[in-house]
């Protein structure tokens, strides 16, 4: 089964540290493509209310999950496009952040924070409920995505920052270390097998590495703006991401495993939304839409 995800986890996990999130909200448009390049259009809120609201991801074409503050803790959300209506799926006295389907269909991975503040990876069903604590070998984990072989890659926190492919299921596993001071966005690569991540130098763009856990290779394909901390690809292989709070994207042209780095190009937003900057984005596979994080004025 071939399975497109990415994780996100919280600002204070960059920091290793708890801290007050900024305050965000999030909102869903369309992606429409003319002449002069891309333009969002037809931004919907999700979220408007002064607490932490961040980390969307699309579950289905009908379906958006996202992490939201209740009470001082996180709890994953789920935001139905269709009636533009929410619940609270875990409401927990834990917090939750970064909430992803799990390849098996079962539920979804979320990283936990339990109540002595270690930040674990762990799988919860459709209803809510802790199903199985995954990596227990490894901690505190910051971020992930699921592999096609059902395999994880993990961002682990650390001096520096490492990233790890580990089997979840296996109790000692440690991992595997792939690279170091890597970035916070890991993605599936559409239209290739492999997957995505950034290495983040001081005073340096952070570049775009791409990595194949079959064939255990890695390389270079490119770079963010400086000071890019995220990033999405769209089914297109099409690289969304921001500049100084601007949205801008570039498509990546894909040939066998043959990547070739473009150019980027500033992405309108048509709304009064979203004007004081994007900072997260998720892209839909099912259609031409977008989840933005954007900042309050």
């Amino acid at each position: 089964m071939r399975f497109l995800g990415a994780i996100f986890l919280s600002t204070f996990s960059l920091l290793g540290q708890a801290q007050t999130p900024p305050g965000s909200d999030i909102y869903i448009g369309a992606i429409e493509r003319g002449e002069n390049g891309l333009t969002i259009n037809g931004l919907t809120k999700v979220t408007d209310n002064p607490e932490y609201s961040n980390q969307p991801y699309f579950f289905s074409e009908k379906t958006l999950y996202f992490t939201q503050e209740i009470d001082g803790q996180m709890d994953t959300m789920r935001y139905s496009i269709q009636d533009k209506s929410v619940k609270n799926i875990t409401q927990s006295s834990e917090s939750e952040y970064s909430p992803t389907p799990t390849p098996d269909g079962e539920g979804f991975s979320v990283i936990k924070v339990n109540a002595e503040g270690k930040q674990e990876l762990w799988q919860i069903g459709f209803n809510g409920l802790p199903m199985k604590h995954l990596s227990p070998a490894i901690e505190p984990v910051g971020y992930h995505v699921w592999t096609m072989q059902d395999k994880v890659l993990l961002f682990v926190l650390g001096e520096p920052h490492k990233l790890k492919l580990a089997d979840p299921f296996i109790e000692t596993d440690e991992g595997v270390s792939i690279a170091s001071s890597i970035g916070a966005s890991l993605f599936a690569m559409p239209n290739t097998f492999g997957y995505t991540y950034s290495v983040h130098e001081e005073d340096k763009a952070p570049e775009l590495w791409w990595y194949s856990p079959s064939t255990q290779t890695q390389k270079r394909i490119g770079q963010l703006p400086k000071g890019a901390n995220y990033y999405a690809w769209g089914p297109t292989s099409e690289l969304f991401t921001t500049d100084n709070g601007q949205l801008v994207s570039m498509p990546f042209i894909v040939d066998r495993e043959e990547i070739v780095f473009t150019a980027f190009k500033p992405v309108v937003i048509k709304s009064e939304y979203c004007q004081s900057g994007v900072s997260r984005i998720a892209i839909s596979p099912y259609e031409e839409q977008i989840a933005l994080v954007c900042n309050r004025p």
